[in-house]
């Protein structure tokens, strides 16, 4: 698959002054069944200090990739996706200061399970997202139809809605302001706009799920997302860091005098910068861990987030000779994640001696053990750990 790559100013300002700060290439993609391989360049404004992808690959790729995604629950817990969304339901009760049920509409609900909330506490309820599955997810589990198409090809009236919400989608949009803007037209004047990202003043230090990924092509911490908002006319009423993920959240109302710009340039390029040289170290560790296994098939147990990064990212995976993937949610068993076939847990009792790679950070202990139940004698290779080990 040829990808082409399109260059934008600051998404925030607008500004040409940009400056490169890390650049990660070979990056391996699979879209509809077709590979492509992505380099990925993050850059900083020089003038408001906004961090994002540039060139970005066009939209035209990641509509395609966003209709396969797969990364939907399982069962209607989901593999901890009740919990999360439970925890941000939660976030949205305690803004709402005992506001009585109105409208509310998700951008990128995904398989609908925050409206499902809403929706039990008497709102009327609607969203869009364009994953197929999420949303047949969505439609099959809730009850919820949710538009298969973009937020800015949303059409209701001005003002319809009393709450929008955005959790973990506005850092994927390659342009947000026209998103924030319609986001701002389309709530009442005393409406609240909900939103959580990935934090730039706290990314993860600990392991491969990079904090710099394809997926996400915009970065924000407090004053950057207050500086977007601010341009779409929004006033940030309050926020807080989401202590499991250092997540930021913001509930923002609408403003005809929304604060000026303030640049935050010189600590998001030291923020990037730094972790760029943790992310070059933990790629080191994680090589040296896979090295010894080169001469041999191995599998690797996991088909989520971790896996995708590992093939991605880390040169010596992509020399292994793998087997297959194994994974816990039957949703992904006969699937393949970039060309490797997905097993069930009991397919490990049918292999001898063949060691498996625990293709996890969150997860690596409850996994082992799953391993050593369905078959204590094979090897296992864990990724993570004391430095001394």
């Amino acid at each position: 698959m040829a990808i082409r790559y399109i260059r934008r100013p600051c998404v925030c300002c607008g500004s040409e002054h940009t400056e490169p700060l890390y650049e990660i290439e070979g990056i391996r993609v699979v879209v509809d069944e077709d590979p492509a391989t992505l380099t990925l360049n993050t850059q900083i404004c020089r003038d408001c200090g906004m961090v994002f992808i540039n060139p970005v690959p066009d939209p035209e790729f990641y509509a395609g990739y966003y209709r396969s995604y797969q990364r939907v629950a399982a069962s209607l817990e989901g593999a901890g996706r009740g919990r999360k969304r439970q925890q941000q339901y939660d976030y949205c009760v305690r803004s709402l200061a005992g506001a009585a049920p109105g409208r509310v509409f998700d951008i990128g609900a995904h398989d609908g399970s925050l409206l499902k909330l809403f929706r039990e506490d008497g709102w009327q309820v609607e969203g869009c997202d364009l994953s197929l599955s999420g949303r047949e997810f969505a439609r099959r589990h809730h009850g919820i139809a949710l538009e298969q198409v973009s937020f800015l090809d949303i059409e209701r009236p001005a003002g319809c809605f009393d709450v929008i919400t955005i959790f973990q989608v506005l850092e994927h949009i390659i342009e947000p302001l026209p998103l924030l803007k319609k986001a701002r037209a389309m709530l009442r004047d005393d409406g609240l706009f909900i939103i959580e990202v990935p934090n730039l003043d706290r990314p993860s230090r600990h392991n491969l799920a990079n904090y710099f990924d394809f997926e996400h092509v915009s970065y924000f911490q407090r004053q950057s997302l207050g500086n977007a908002l601010a341009a779409a006319g929004f006033v940030v009423s309050s926020s807080e860091i989401y202590a499991r993920n250092q997540a930021l959240r913001v509930v923002a109302r609408k403003s005809d005098h929304p604060p000026a710009l303030v640049s935050c340039y010189a600590e998001n390029r030291r923020r990037v910068l730094d972790y760029r040289a943790t992310y070059t170290g933990i790629i080191g560790q994680v090589e040296a861990r896979l090295r010894p296994h080169l001469s041999g098939p191995v599998i690797l147990y996991g088909a989520g987030q971790h896996t995708e990064q590992l093939l991605r990212e880390v040169p010596v995976a992509r020399e292994m000779n793998v087997l297959g993937l194994v994974d816990s949610s039957p949703e992904k068993w006969g699937k393949e994640v970039l060309g490797y076939p997905v097993h069930p847990p009991r397919w490990l009792a049918e292999q001898s001696a063949v060691p498996v790679v625990i293709s996890s950070f969150t997860f690596a202990e409850a996994i082992a053990r799953t391993i050593a139940d369905h078959n204590p004698s094979l090897p296992i290779i864990e990724l993570y750990g004391h430095e001394e080990d």
